[in-house]
């Protein structure tokens, strides 16, 4: 089994400032949308992202109308 994207040895260091970021905020688990899809949320945000864990992970802004 091949993987769809090389590993690398070292992240960038946008990556890592981005890891850091995000380690350092409050997110909630809004809903779970399937065993690995979830539904997350920043505290005091009205954004939201979606959450897709798979062979390749994504994560995507989803609008929200209120």
């Amino acid at each position: 089994m091949s993987r769809l994207v090389p590993y690398r040895s070292k992240a960038p260091d946008a990556v890592k400032t981005r890891i850091e970021e995000t380690l350092a905020t409050t997110m909630y688990l809004v809903q779970t949308t399937g065993p690995t899809s979830y539904v997350i949320q920043e505290q005091n945000s009205d954004r939201k992202h979606k959450v897709l864990i798979g062979s390749l992970q994504t994560c995507v802004r989803l609008r929200v109308s209120v």
